[in-house]
């Protein structure tokens, strides 16, 4: 997901630098939609030879299949309170602090701040590739300590910083936006790159404690016979609705209370909610496959 977003940045960059801010403004910007159609043509090829799993291979081999998987990721025993526990506790958490670090954070800097929209798109790169490392750290650290910690902990930090990390940016940039005026577009110094930067890398480990495990996390949970389903239930609506939502319910709690801020509420409130059911519904422990577990 970071590495896709990333690779976004780099595209809309690219084709940025290849033609003038007329011709950007005029047509070019549809340039990175046309060039998306080629990346979905690889996803489609990946997808395509990727083979099945030891463990999908083996319950195919011995007829356990489940005849409607959708339908018994409800049925199965206990799969109600696994499904409940995967959409708020992790997939809709994760997804609103992810969200809030990457996109929210690129809204703030072009918008509110007044920032360049090129080295606003730089400055969330860098720090989006920095932040990338915390994925992979945490998840290796969950292999060792378990999946439960590093997400409540993400989640109880994220409640902690969230607030300060914007006013940081804020407080930095003050001083050229009070000179520049409403209006017009800011190119930070280095001091106030660096506290960007510093509060987006902040971020970006918090998305990293939180998301880092989750592939493994989710497998983990459920029984093999009906894992696709039971995992794509949670995860696609916390992401869809939960994280697509974000810049709308953001915008509109700003544009009610006129505090650039205040948007980060629906964040914070999720993240509470996250914290609370994953507290309560992780196990705890080092990871175990579900049959380990029932």
């Amino acid at each position: 997901m970071v590495g896709g977003f990333v690779l976004s940045l780099i595209v809309v960059l690219s084709s940025k630098a290849l033609m003038s801010d007329a011709t950007w403004n005029e047509w070019g910007w549809r340039v990175p939609f046309i060039l998306s159609l080629a990346l979905l043509a690889v996803s489609l090829w990946m997808r395509f030879k990727l083979s099945e799993s030891p463990v999908f291979k083996a319950m195919k081999a011995e007829g356990r299949m489940a005849a409607n998987p959708f339908v018994e990721s409800f049925t199965y025993p206990g799969n109600k309170k696994r499904i409940f526990v995967a959409l708020f506790g992790v997939a809709a958490g994760l997804t609103v602090i992810w969200y809030t670090a990457m996109f929210s954070g690129l809204t703030f800097l072009k918008g509110p701040m007044q920032i360049d929209d090129t080295a606003a798109e730089v400055i969330v790169g860098i720090a989006a590739c920095i932040g990338m490392s915390f994925f992979v750290f945490f998840g290796a650290l969950s292999d060792r300590i378990g999946r439960k910690p590093p997400i409540v902990w993400g989640y109880a930090l994220t409640l902690l910083l969230l607030f300060p990390c914007f006013w940081a940016i804020g407080w930095v940039m003050q001083p050229s936006l009070a000179l520049a005026g409403p209006g017009i577009k800011i190119i930070p110094g280095t001091l106030q790159i660096v506290v960007i930067m510093g509060a987006l890398i902040t971020l970006s480990a918090l998305s990293g404690a939180t998301y880092g495990s989750v592939a493994a996390l989710l497998s983990e949970m459920f029984p093999p016979e009906i894992r696709y389903s039971s995992m794509s239930i949670p995860y696609h609506i916390g992401t869809g609705y939960f994280g697509g939502f974000l810049p709308l319910i953001a915008t509109w709690i700003i544009a009610r209370t006129g505090n650039p801020y205040s948007g980060l509420w629906y964040t914070w409130a999720v993240v509470l909610m996250a914290l609370v059911v994953a507290a309560w519904g992780l196990k705890s422990g080092l990871p175990r496959d579900f049959d380990a577990h029932g």
